[in-house]
């Protein structure tokens, strides 16, 4: 069972157990909430839904159990407005938002990892998102591909990223190119522990 607050329940506060909070936010709701990726021959598809829930979660165990790190976790249920708003409830500048994501394509061959920032992020942002972009390519394997601003993105502007806070959208891989889809698949479990022992360091545990 993971170890942690989720906004599900009202979130009590003690600033002096910790310097760092981190909140982690699954870019979809559950299942077919979000991309479907195409069919792997060992591993089935991507779905966004799932997989940015699971891979939060895995995250939050690690980080809470391997390094005390202190997790806050949207609870699957809410609407992106309500999550932002109890966010911005509780955090302050120093702490740190994290919300994950699978890209997708039309073009098959699109592929790799990337970071999207706010048009004007702070050196705080940029220095997170290159972390958190090479530490995914590395563990996957796949291409860095780059960090880029909203609006460079199909949405122009994104609400996550606009919170009293470092906020970062991490992009893990294209669900919808084959071997990214698989090199997930196979390692998962290793991007989970090199995403929660980066964030780690960027709190302050390590």
């Amino acid at each position: 069972a993971i170890n942690q607050k989720t906004f599900l329940i009202t979130i009590t506060i003690n600033k002096a157990m910790y310097r760092i909070m981190i909140i982690l936010v699954a870019g979809h709701t559950g299942a077919q909430t979000g991309a479907i990726g195409v069919n792997t021959s060992n591993y089935g598809k991507i779905d966004e839904g799932y997989e940015t829930i699971w891979l939060r979660n895995r995250v939050a165990q690690i980080l809470n159990e391997k390094y005390g790190c202190y997790v806050l976790l949207d609870d699957n249920k809410d609407k992106l407005a309500v999550v932002i708003q109890k966010i911005k409830s509780v955090v302050n500048k120093d702490d740190v938002c994290i919300e994950l994501h699978f890209n997708s394509a039309k073009n098959s061959t699109a592929c790799g990892t990337e970071v999207i920032l706010s048009e004007n992020p702070t050196d705080e942002e940029v220095k997170i998102g290159v972390q958190l972009l090479n530490t995914t390519a590395k563990a996957l394997g796949t291409n860095v591909r780059s960090i880029k601003t909203e609006r460079q993105t199909p949405h122009n502007q994104l609400a996550i990223l606009h919170l009293p806070c470092s906020s970062i959208i991490l992009e893990v891989c294209f669900c919808s190119n084959l071997h990214d889809s698989e090199i997930y698949f196979h390692n998962r479990e290793k991007l989970a522990a090199a995403l929660a022992k980066q964030i780690a360091l960027i709190a302050n545990k390590l």
